[in-house]
């Protein structure tokens, strides 16, 4: 089971297709996805979102990728992209609303105004989770480059390397393909 996050389909919102060639899309741009995307996560429709709100989920995308990639090599990540992240966390005031759910108490915030905003904190706030309640060593991108999507390793040694079985198994026939081509030359080679 992958774990899913509203970032994750937000970071994963640039298409570069798996086997490369492919033209890159921006689904951020694509008419109707974000509605869509609304509606998978049960947030109430802001239909379609402003060309600013669309900018400013491009620019929370790319600062959330650079801390995963901070985070792949070990470093901090840069003040900037903290800065980005922790602006779109404040870009909508809220309040905490006490619930009584399946026999425990729930925290949840409540917009005090419905718009893009609300949104876009959504975004940040799902990733800032990711962080803080699980391990952060775990988010990763796909190892392959045509690809790089970002992902959640919930295997059991923490190796997984592709976002799903689709990269995996290409990656697998690439590198054995590429094995079996250096060995015949090396047979032939005087």
């Amino acid at each position: 089971m992958l774990m899913e996050a509203l970032c994750l389909d937000i970071l994963n919102s640039t298409w570069r297709g798996y086997r490369g060639g492919e033209r890159e899309q921006d689904r951020l741009l694509t008419p109707g996805w974000d509605e869509q995307l609304m509606k998978r996560w049960g947030i109430q429709a802001l239909s379609p979102l402003e060309p600013e709100a669309r900018e400013v989920l491009q620019t929370l995308r790319s600062a959330m990728s650079h801390v995963i990639e901070a985070i792949e090599k070990g470093t901090d990540p840069a003040e900037q992209d903290l800065e980005t992240i922790n602006t779109a966390l404040a870009l909508m005031p809220s309040t905490p609303f006490l619930a009584r759910e399946e026999n425990q108490y729930v925290l949840s915030y409540h917009p005090l105004q419905v718009d893009w905003r609300w949104f876009v904190r959504e975004v940040a706030f799902s990733f800032t989770q990711l962080l803080i309640q699980h391990d952060p060593l775990r988010l990763k991108r796909c190892q392959n480059p045509a690809c790089g999507w970002s992902f959640y390793d919930e295997s059991r040694h923490k190796n997984r390397q592709w976002c799903n079985q689709t990269c995996a198994t290409l990656m697998r026939v690439r590198r054995f393909r590429l094995h079996h081509r250096s060995l015949s030359s090396e047979q032939f080679t005087p």
